[in-house]
């Protein structure tokens, strides 16, 4: 409810409470009539009054001295009283005497009674100060009145019941006995710290008797008594503790929005930086050093395990030095529900700590918060499809440092800079002069295609393989003596298979489109290797894996032998690439063939769209790809567009 349409709802809830004539008026008319104050002016009810301006129900002189003193008289000190000439419904006049009292910016208080009479008795005073009471209680705010001195004179129901003291307890205390130690100062002079606040506002805090602090709004004025002398400070106080609420909570948006955009103006220039990068140790560096550089973090590191499990190591920093680096790793430990590097890097999903000083989660970085200042940290994994290429760890000085939305960007980050990584790796491959290829024997029946040939005592080939934009990869294999669909049921029940379908088949051979997760084709993209051979015959395989000679060979080995323990590395070859022209070839194609033209001709060659007659007809290749069959052409015609005009290029040179 708005502070206007509070004021309205206190004032009008006096009106009816009230015995005596009473209104409550703006600036203009009559809000709320009741019906003594009608009877004044002989009107047939309140509503009367109501459907026409006050000054209507006013003789002319007195509408001026209305407008021009009473109302700016009240709004300046809070109160008038005066006599005016009412006029009645049927044109005479009557004598009033008139008192106004602020409800609010713009609404008033007004009560009148006849002067026809000689006074009022004791009876009547009595009576007008049991109506002020009951005034006062209907009241939601706290009103008040201070004796000179900061006595408390009069209160209202509301003081006792913010504050949980009695009114016993009320009446022996000062203005300075509600106000907390560090606003003593306001008291007992409050009134005249609000005169000299333009606005005649002043927040302040009351103390209740639990020694809560409430936030209020007080507004006031001071009067005197002009037969006694006496000055009293009277007052309206309103809770303003929601408002004040509402008001942080929209600060702290502000806040975090003005922030999010500063985080994404940095990780945006990041991300446009890390496809310059010429290798992956450039690439790392590029953000840690972005983001230690920033106000936004302390320091950021790079880390990866140096086996499945364990310990994780620092590759590059920034904001401390490797060593320190690695300490803060090394603190984390190896257990994988703990530590937090290696919980993020184990489920692929950020890891945040919001206050690193009590997060017992993140434990063993918290050295890291008392020696860098550091108060909250996020683990990000950085994932491309199915592989893991090591955690980005980030330290802020900020406590709540990683919103939800905050962390969405950093997960993005993660997977930009894992693409960007897996790019150089498969570039590294394919520029590569010189090349290991490694030899394997393999015999593991946890691989699908080794399981298959083993029950159907056939042989089993690899002839392509493409990896799809959604992590997965469609192997293309061949059959020789045995059926394939007996290979298509064999390998359908296997978790890691999605979907299989049978492209071409005889009575003991065929071709098949299987699809799975492939974790070991992962492994390999992973370390910039590809598979170029496999056949299998009755259960036992030879796969062929061709690396760049900068490759981590012992890290590829045990990374696949970790996967199927079964397997044997029965030769290991280094050679040159052979043609200059071959490695032109895959540059230009790279350059200038699209994702979906290279997938077009990939799919139609392992498929047997180019064979005669056709193994796969353009709809079986389109529906592969998700396309329909006209799109498909037009991928496939622009993709061998650009084919052979690389070949025809070379040949012209």
């Amino acid at each position: 409810m708005s502070d206007a349409a509070r004021e309205r709802q206190n004032g009008e809830q006096v009106v009816a409470a009230s015995m005596e004539p009473t209104a409550l008026i703006d600036s203009e008319r009559y809000l709320s009539v009741n019906q003594p104050y009608a009877a004044l002016f002989e009107a047939e009810s309140p509503d009367q009054l109501e459907a026409a301006p006050w000054k209507d129900w006013l003789v002319q002189d007195t509408q001026r001295h209305f407008e021009q003193v009473a109302i700016p008289t009240c709004r300046k000190e809070g109160r008038w009283q005066g006599e005016i000439i009412g006029r009645r419904s049927d044109a005479s006049e009557i004598s009033l005497e008139m008192s106004l009292a602020t409800l609010g910016d713009h609404q008033f208080i007004c009560s009148a009674r006849r002067t026809e009479t000689n006074g009022r008795s004791k009876i009547e005073d009595e009576r007008r100060f049991e109506f002020i009471e009951h005034l006062f209680d209907a009241i939601d705010d706290i009103v008040y009145v201070l004796h000179d001195g900061g006595q408390s004179y009069y209160w209202n129901q509301t003081l006792a019941e913010t504050t949980g003291y009695s009114h016993e307890e009320i009446g022996e205390m000062t203005a300075m006995d509600f106000l907390p130690e560090d606003q003593h100062q306001y008291a007992p002079g409050l009134i005249e710290a609000i005169d000299a606040i333009e606005d005649r506002r002043v927040e302040l805090d009351i103390l209740t008797k639990d020694g809560d602090r409430i936030p209020h709004e007080f507004k006031g004025t001071t009067f005197t008594d002009t037969r006694t002398g006496e000055s009293f400070r009277f007052g309206i106080a309103r809770d303003i503790s929601e408002r004040l609420q509402r008001e942080a909570r929209l600060e702290r948006q502000r806040d975090e929005l003005e922030t999010l955009d500063r985080i994404n103006e940095l990780i945006l220039e990041i991300t446009r930086e890390l496809f310059q990068s010429p290798n992956q140790t450039d690439i790392e560096q590029t953000v840690c050093n972005s983001l230690a550089n920033s106000e936004l973090y302390e320091f950021a590191l790079i880390a990866s395990p140096d086996t499945g499990d364990g310990p994780f190591r620092p590759r590059v920093s920034a904001g401390v030095d490797n060593a320190y680096a690695e300490s803060t790793l090394t603190n984390g430990g190896t257990d994988p529900h703990e530590d937090p590097a290696r919980r993020a890097f184990r489920t692929g999903e950020i890891t945040v700590s919001q206050d690193l000083r009590s997060d017992p989660t993140f434990a063993g970085w918290r050295p890291a918060a008392v020696d860098q200042e550091a108060r909250s940290a996020a683990a990000v994994p950085l994932v491309y499809g199915e592989t893991t290429y090591g955690i980005l760890a980030v330290f802020s000085s900020r406590p709540l440092g990683f919103s939800r939305r905050e962390q969405d960007v950093f997960n993005s980050l993660g997977t930009a800079v894992a693409f960007a990584i897996n790019a150089i790796k498969n570039r590294r491959l394919l520029f590569s002069d010189k090349i290991v290829e490694l030899e394997f024997s393999v015999t593991d029946q946890r691989m699908v295609f080794v399981q298959a040939s083993d029950r159907l005592a056939c042989e089993i080939s690899i002839t392509g393989f493409i990896e799809s934009e959604s992590g997965y990869w469609s192997v293309f294999v061949s059959v020789e003596g045995g059926s394939p669909a007996a290979v298509r049921d064999i390998v359908s029940d296997r978790t890691t298979v999605t979907d299989v379908r049978v492209i071409a088949a005889e009575d003991d051979s065929g071709l098949l489109e299987v699809v799975l997760s492939g974790r070991a084709l992962n492994k390999l993209t992973e370390y910039g290797a590809i598979l170029t051979s496999a056949r299998i015959v009755d259960g036992t395989g030879r796969f062929c894996i061709e690396a760049p000679q900068t490759t981590n060979i012992r890290k590829l080995i045990n990374r696949l032998q970790a996967t199927y323990p079964d397997s044997v590395l029965v030769a290991q070859r280094e050679f040159d690439r052979p043609a200059k022209n071959a490695k032109e070839i895959r540059q230009s194609l790279d350059e200038h063939l699209t994702d979906r033209q290279w997938e077009a001709l990939k799919r139609g060659y392992l498929a047997g769209y180019f064979d005669w007659p056709r193994t796969s007809s353009a709809g079986d290749v389109a529906e592969m790809m998700d396309l329909s069959e006209t799109t498909f052409h037009y991928h496939l015609r622009n993709g061998l567009d650009t084919l052979l005009g690389s070949l025809v290029d070379l040949d012209h040179r």
